[in-house]
């Protein structure tokens, strides 16, 4: 069941690569999930999966988040210690307590250890393909 829902949320990433800004619109109002800024702390690399560990540079919050190796032209490498602008999906629910309790995700038959002190989630992003960064908005 975990693993259809981890399938199904990157082939949904992998649908929402060309659009880095998600518009609600509502009653000619517009809610918009914007960029943040993020400053790599380090990244790990199992098989084909990058982890890169963030903290969020306005709140200081740490992130886990999964980045799959794939093919790009024109290539920025993100580097530890450097600040990126990224739109964050998670994979739990805020809500789900559940997250609490697991201890690793499987993503294409690789197990994924969830960090205490990186909010117990894994997070996904449209502007990284492997360690590659994509603007927001290009």
């Amino acid at each position: 069941m975990m693993m259809k829902n981890l399938l199904f949320q990157l082939i949904f990433l992998l649908s929402v690569l060309p659009y880095q800004i998600v518009a609600i619109e509502n009653n000619n109002q517009q809610e918009t999930l914007v960029p943040e800024t993020y400053k790599v702390l380090k990244i790990k690399r199992i098989k084909n999966i990058f982890v890169i560990y963030a903290l969020k540079v306005n709140d200081n919050t740490k992130f886990e988040i999964v980045s799959i190796k794939g093919k790009t032209d024109n290539c920025t490498k993100i580097r530890v210690g450097n600040e990126y602008r990224l739109v964050l999906y998670p994979d739990f629910d805020e809500n789900d307590f559940s997250r609490f309790t697991v201890t690793h995700v499987e993503i294409s038959g690789i197990l994924i250890p969830l960090e205490r002190e990186y909010n117990r989630n894994l997070y996904f992003t449209s502007n990284l393909i492997g360690l590659c960064y994509i603007e927001p908005g290009k």
